[in-house]
C-alpha cells in the first residue's frame, strides 16, 4: 500500500491521517511546539511627550511563527519601573501584534470613545511620601491571542500616557541613587 512507502519524516514531525482520509502523512503536532521570552535588567527611560501616543517598551518585544493559520499563543510580561509626572494611573499599557506583511493591530479594550482603551495599568505600590522610589509593576498571565496568521508574527510591549505627559523609567525608580531603598527591576515578555 501507499504507507508502506511512506518515506521517514523530518524531526519534529508526527504521523498524522491525511486530510482525505485514506492513507497517512506527516505533519506538525498538537501543543506547545515554541517559547520565545525576551528578559530584560538594563535600566534607561522613554519619554512619554505626547498624550495618547504609544512608544515601544525598550527590549519588550517578541518574533514568533505560527505553526499554521490556526495557530494560538499564550502571552504574559511583567513590566517594571517607575513614571514621574501625573503618577501611576495616568500611563498604561497596550500590546501591539505586527503580522509579517499583513496588519499592525492594537490589543486593548474599547478605544472608540473618548475612554482610553487599555491592555492594563501598572499597579500602584508606593505612598505619596515615596512616589519617587518604588517601582510599579505591570503584568499579564495568561492572554490567548489567534493572529489567524502563518507568517512570523511580533508583539511588542507599548506604553502611553493618556491623562499628564512624564517619563517612564524602565527597570528602576524614578530616583536611581545608589541606595537599598531604589529596587532595580528584571522585566520580560514570553510567548508560547
Amino acid at each position: 500500500s501507499a504507507d508502506e512507502r511512506l518515506a521517514i519524516g523530518t524531526a519534529n514531525q508526527v504521523l498524522k491521517v491525511n486530510g482525505s482520509g485514506n492513507g497517512l502523512t506527516y505533519g506538525i503536532g498538537g501543543g506547545i511546539t515554541q517559547v520565545i521570552t525576551a528578559q530584560d535588567t538594563s535600566t534607561g527611560s522613554v519619554n512619554l511627550s505626547t498624550i495618547n501616543t504609544l512608544y515601544d517598551i525598550p527590549n519588550m518585544n517578541v518574533t514568533i511563527t505560527p505553526a499554521s493559520s490556526s495557530s494560538k499563543f499564550l502571552i504574559s510580561y511583567q513590566i517594571v519601573g517607575e513614571t514621574d509626572g501625573g503618577g501611576v494611573h495616568a500611563h498604561s499599557i497596550v500590546l501591539k501584534r505586527a503580522i509579517s506583511g499583513g496588519a499592525t493591530t492594537l490589543i486593548r479594550g474599547d478605544n472608540s470613545t473618548s475612554r482610553t482603551g487599555i491592555f492594563n495599568q501598572q499597579a500602584s505600590i508606593y505612598y505619596s511620601g515615596d512616589n519617587d522610589s518604588t517601582v510599579e509593576i505591570g503584568s499579564v498571565a495568561n492572554y490567548l491571542d489567534s493572529p489567524s496568521a502563518s507568517a512570523a508574527v511580533t508583539y511588542t510591549v507599548q506604553m502611553q500616557d493618556h491623562e499628564a505627559t512624564g517619563v517612564f523609567y524602565y527597570n528602576r525608580c524614578v530616583n536611581d541613587n545608589n541606595s537599598t531603598e531604589r529596587e532595580r527591576g528584571l522585566s520580560w515578555l514570553t510567548i508560547m
